[in-house]
């Protein structure tokens, strides 16, 4: 068993003979990601440009709202909602109202915008981002080393 930086989650996750190592791992990743968001990167402009691109979805903005860090929080939710407000104005300023049709393919958009920004969420995706390369470690693992196969033989497998 060689321990490499990329692979110790992986074997820490193992380690715990929890019911499904994926979910030790996701919530791991969840964790880190709401300690990320909550710390120093609330100041960072590039997490700040992706933050307002994207936003959070409910569930994490709820967990974010709810770690104590609601200064932070509201500063990003407020540059977000002033993005959101920035396009709609956009869109707005685009579609003509007048005539059935156009109403009609102005409210088509205007909902597709909102679809769109309601979809995204910048910690799903770092979360996911962070599983695929477990994902990937562990089909790794599984096929370079013998102790790793013992150790998910001897797991309770994955839910």
């Amino acid at each position: 068993m060689k321990y490499e930086l990329e692979t110790i989650p992986v074997w820490e996750a193992y380690k715990k003979h929890g019911e499904c190592p994926l979910c030790t791992l996701q919530k791991a990743a969840e964790e880190n990601s709401r300690i990320y968001f909550t710390g120093d990167s609330i100041m960072d402009p590039d997490t700040r440009v992706q933050v307002n691109a994207k936003g959070f979805c409910f569930r994490h903005f709820e967990i974010l709202f709810d770690a104590g860090h609601k200064l932070g929080v509201g500063l990003m939710a407020h540059t977000h909602l002033l993005d959101i407000i920035a396009g709609y104005r956009k869109l707005l300023c685009k579609k003509p109202f007048l005539g059935d049709k156009n109403a009609k393919i102005f409210a088509e958009s205007l909902l597709g915008y909102f679809e769109k920004r309601e979809k995204q969420c910048i910690f799903c995706e770092r979360v996911e981002q962070t599983l695929q390369r477990y994902a990937f470690t562990i089909a790794y693992l599984w096929k370079t080393d013998a102790d790793f196969k013992t150790a998910v033989a001897s797991s309770k497998g994955f839910c």
